[in-house]
């Protein structure tokens, strides 16, 4: 899909559209699900285009920075911290789009650390 609407550009709408046209049936229902059809690959299109502007609300690196300020090992800790500071991101409870270190002192202040490490025995 990426790679077709990449392609296609500016000229994608008028493909569409010529194709819609073009679509002729002596067969009840084909035409219908013809143009059903095509009208799917254009939200496809659409919803994926979307997906693709969106920001992601942490920074790149923000792991590294995230071992290096708080002397973590690469592991899954950090997947963990990364997913749960972008749930509270998407939550309205912190701001996405900071530094890496706004993240780390996140981190630190609620004490997340903490949290996702669980009860040690």
């Amino acid at each position: 899909m990426r790679r077709f609407n990449h392609e296609m550009g500016p000229l994608l709408t008028d493909l569409l559209d010529l194709s819609r046209a073009d679509v002729t049936s002596k067969r009840p229902g084909k035409r219908q699900r013809c143009l059903f059809l095509i009208s799917e690959l254009s939200r496809r299109i659409r919803e994926i285009a979307e997906l693709d502007a969106r920001v992601p609300p942490l920074p790149s690196g923000v792991g590294d920075v995230l071992i290096r300020e708080l002397g973590l090992a690469p592991g899954k800790i950090i997947g963990l911290l990364r997913n749960r500071l972008t749930a509270l991101c998407e939550a309205g409870e912190i701001e996405a789009g900071q530094p890496a270190e706004y993240y780390v002192g996140v981190v630190r202040e609620r004490g997340l650390l903490t949290e996702l490490a669980g009860p040690t025995t």
